[in-house]
């Protein structure tokens, strides 16, 4: 059984037809929508700039595979580069394990398991 939710926007949206007249509670719904903009563009933005930082990070890792014939782990790929987060701070396992895993990166590179250990490869 599926619910039906609603969002604080269609909420506040249809609170605000039916207040008509008091400018207080117009007033209110009216920046609490606003606020809503404000948070959904700076989610926009951080995702933005992560898409950057991640398109950098492949094409990095695309010129240190491009060398390589059987393929490297996450492990061999972060030695054999100098990788950062956005923050500055070195980019762990798991991350570039992300970013090598996105539908994007997946065009780009191809992953094999050889007893155990995941080798990942140019297309």
């Amino acid at each position: 059984m599926a619910k039906n939710t609603i969002t604080k926007r269609e909420a506040l949206t249809q609170i605000l037809a039916l207040v008509e007249g008091h400018t207080d509670l117009e007033a209110y719904c009216t920046n609490e929508i606003a606020l809503l903009d404000k948070k959904s563009e700076k989610s926009a933005e951080k995702s933005a700039e992560k898409a950057a930082a991640y398109a950098t990070t492949r094409d990095t890792v695309a010129e240190i595979l491009a060398g390589v014939e059987n393929g490297l782990t996450v492990s061999d790929i972060l030695n054999a580069g100098v990788f950062t987060n956005t923050d500055g701070t070195p980019m762990t396992n798991q991350r570039m394990t992300y970013i090598l895993n996105t539908p994007e990166a997946k065009a780009i590179f191809t992953k094999s398991t050889v007893k155990g250990k995941t080798y990942y490869n140019l297309v």
